[in-house]
């Protein structure tokens, strides 16, 4: 991200296995044998596709069934993704499966099992185990016993994965904690950061980033964006929950808006970890939400106008959502099972035909200049003493986007 040259990604699991498919066969994730054939065939096909990276989340809880040990089977899955990405000419950023979908993922020994040791409720259904927890989540942010795990899963993959050729930043948000999991005093991020960063950095040099969905631009109380991005060096947003318009149609300005807002806030570039529209052949069935579901010609028809958009803003780089859809067998497992969004949020359908929005992505490609993102990144014309005392008052924001989309900011 510091050469400010543009680049593209998607989030990656093979569409049979779903997000979880690093763990094998490993205990409560039984996603089947780790299938490195089928790894090399996919990202040969997104490679093609034209993305030149891919973002990969290692499952937390299979990962580190302790806070002090990683299971090296799993890492040397992790490896064969590496291996495979590197020889379809793509880089990985990895990040750890922590939160996805609406629901978190936490290992038994994040639970508070004493009331003192509770953080604050969780805003997400949260799974261990693959059950839910029967123990609330602890305080991420202060539990010097539960830093000490995060320390040491970043220690290590920073020590023995760093130096891989195909390994090009870390991600050290655990798919957005920040969201589910809101720490109790204003300035615990700033803590938590810098031991996960010192413990990342032990090995070869690697980016770090931190990326969530909006939680930087609307959580109250949080430490201001431009202080954020002192304390984590690059930020990536989540735009992967679209804006419907009055007439119910996807919205393309709105994630330039929350882009050109939270670079406004931060002055530095802030990139795009997750950009999306679900969607399915025939559109919305019946009873289900307008703004939640679009048919596949509004999926591609969304991304040709927002994909050139964001790139003339000066986006560092832009990830879509998720390669594919999920298969019919996975409907019923968390996340998929609670959320559709992200169930149809695929470029690729569940059989593996390619939709429409492939083809906005292709003709995009071919026309980006990686060499001119981020000359002349746009910011908005917003009195920045004015939002930070009114933050998060959806009304505000609502107002500062009417003006946007009137050409005022």
């Amino acid at each position: 991200m510091s050469e400010r040259t543009f680049r593209s990604g998607c989030a990656y699991w093979p569409r049979r296995k779903g997000p979880f498919f690093l763990a094998g066969e490993f205990g409560g994730w039984d996603v089947g044998a780790f299938d490195q054939g089928e790894i090399r065939d996919e990202l040969s096909h997104l490679a093609e596709v034209g993305f030149d990276f891919v973002r990969v989340a290692l499952p937390w809880e299979a990962a580190q069934p302790d806070p002090a040990r990683l299971r090296t089977a799993l890492l040397d899955h992790l490896v064969a993704v590496l291996e495979a990405a590197g020889a379809a000419g793509l880089t990985v950023q990895l990040t750890a499966l922590g939160q996805l979908g609406g629901t978190l993922f936490a290992p038994d020994w994040l639970l508070a099992r004493e009331p003192e040791a509770a953080g604050r409720p969780v805003q997400a259904r949260l799974i261990s185990n693959g059950w839910e927890a029967p123990w609330p989540l602890a305080n991420l942010y202060e539990n010097r016993n539960l830093l000490s795990g995060q320390r040491y899963l970043w220690q290590e993959i920073g020590a023995n994965l760093a130096s891989h050729p195909a390994l090009a930043e870390l991600d050290l948000s655990a798919g957005g904690l920040l969201t589910a999991a809101p720490p109790m005093h204003r300035d615990a991020p700033f803590g938590w950061w810098e031991q996960l960063a010192e413990a990342a950095a032990s090995g070869p040099s690697l980016p770090l980033l931190y990326s969530d969905r909006t939680a930087l631009l609307t959580r109250p109380g949080l430490p201001p964006l431009e202080e954020w991005q002192d304390a984590t060096g690059a930020l990536a947003l989540s735009l992967a929950a679209p804006h419907a318009g009055e007439d119910g149609r996807a919205d393309e300005a709105w994630p330039r808006f929350l882009l050109l807002l939270a670079r406004t806030l931060a002055h530095a570039p802030i990139a795009c970890s997750s950009l999306g529209l679900p969607a399915q052949g025939q559109g919305p069935r019946d009873g289900e939400p307008r703004a939640a579901l679009y048919t596949e010609d509004e999926q591609a028809r969304f991304f040709s106008e927002v994909l050139p958009a964001l790139h003339a803003d000066g986006v560092p780089f832009v990830c879509h959502a998720a390669w594919a859809d999920a298969p019919p067998e996975l409907a019923a497992t968390p996340p998929y099972d609670r959320d559709l969004s992200l169930r149809h949020a695929g470029l690729l359908r569940a059989d593996g035909s390619e939709k429409e929005a492939v083809q906005s992505w292709q003709r995009f490609h071919a026309r980006a200049k990686p060499e001119e993102a981020g000359r002349e990144a746009r910011r908005l014309e917003l009195d920045e003493e004015e939002w930070y005392v009114r933050r998060g008052e959806a009304e505000y924001v609502a107002t500062l986007y009417k003006r946007f989309r009137n050409g005022e900011l």
